[in-house]
């Protein structure tokens, strides 16, 4: 490995160091939000309780690397606005993740087994919703939990994706405002005086 190639992994470190020391309980946070998944079951329930928390993980780092590559050299100012788009983000996208994960997550039959709904009911489970006499509840319990028994398999492959998407993308805006955070904070140490010596 050349003298460039440790400098580089040398100050990548540092970076990541700033951001336990500067920003101790939010870095912490954003890390340990995916891990909780694991045993609330607030995520994505596809692909499953374990890829979901491992694919988060690995978005928010690669958006942290980013950002210490190519924003180590902005403005102040650029990098304030990057900050403040990041907050509007994370809460868009949660309260975003909130609705679908309201509207479409059901569980199955339990709140530790979920499943995704798709946008279209198949054609005889149609025929039976339009009649009114047997709720959506009904339904998925009489098709033994089985989304794809229930909608169409295709729009239940695009609810799972959606629903997915939009968790990795809250995570990543969140990595993306303390990546923003940080930078500033060094820049703002970087500005102050350096303590010398008083003059006696």
């Amino acid at each position: 490995m050349s003298a460039a190639d440790q400098n580089a992994l040398k100050d990548f470190w540092e970076f990541t160091a700033e951001i336990t020391s500067i920003t101790s309980w939010l870095a912490k946070a954003a890390v340990a939000a995916p891990l909780v998944d694991i045993v609330l079951g607030i995520g994505p329930p596809w692909p499953s309780k374990v890829a979901v928390p491992i694919l988060t993980c690995l978005a928010e780092v690669m958006v942290m690397m980013y950002g210490f590559q190519f924003w180590s050299g902005l403005s102040r100012p650029r990098l304030g606005r990057r900050l403040r788009v990041a907050f509007v983000l994370i809460v868009l996208t949660l309260l975003l993740y909130i609705t679908f994960f309201s509207f479409f997550v059901y569980d199955a039959p339990s709140g530790a087994d979920r499943e995704v709904k798709g946008l279209f009911y198949q054609g005889d489970v149609q025929v039976v919703i339009n009649r009114g006499d047997i709720r959506e509840a009904d339904v998925i319990k009489a098709g033994e939990y089985d989304p794809l028994r229930i909608w169409v398999p295709w729009s239940v492959y695009v609810m799972r994706v959606i629903v997915l998407c939009i968790w990795l993308l809250f995570f990543t805006c969140l990595a993306s405002g303390i990546a923003s955070f940080v930078l500033l904070e060094r820049q703002r140490q970087a500005a102050k005086p350096s303590m010398g010596p008083r003059n006696r």
